[in-house]
């Protein structure tokens, strides 16, 4: 068990901590999500969707950069890894979108359950280019 842990410890921290990382942004995404859909505007799920998105950001950015991938602060390098993460953040809202948008057409659930399937496909792409785009 030590044999195969050896070495690939710190990738398995750094999951772990995104992890937690993509709690914290979902919590902050979903709730905004939540609210929208339910009590604001209950008739829009997409414009809702993309509004917990956009609340979220600032929370996903902090959380990957210091925590997740714990970068230090450098400023030059700040800016750049900053429109990276909005590229990812509009490329990630895109996919989100638009599946969203298809899952809504084919199936007549409720839309706060539907969107837990965009998230899956969204998390797994994000994590990737994160670790090997952005916060590398």
């Amino acid at each position: 068990m030590q044999t195969w842990l050896k070495g690939k410890t710190p990738l398995l921290l750094e999951v772990l901590r995104y992890g937690i990382s993509g709690i914290v942004v979902f919590t902050a995404d979903y709730l905004t999500f939540f609210l929208c859909a339910t009590y604001l505007i209950p008739s829009l799920p997409q414009i809702a969707n993309i509004i917990g998105r956009l609340a979220s950001a600032p929370v996903g950015y902090l959380m990957h950069n210091h925590f997740t991938f714990r970068q230090q602060s450098n400023d030059t390098r700040h800016a750049v890894k900053l429109s990276q993460y909005l590229g990812l953040l509009a490329f990630n809202m895109a996919i989100t979108v638009a599946a969203y948008a298809i899952i809504l057409s084919l199936f007549s659930q409720d839309v706060r359950l539907l969107r837990f399937a965009t998230d899956i496909l969204v998390m797994i792409i994000a994590y990737c280019a994160s670790k090997f785009l952005i916060f590398r």
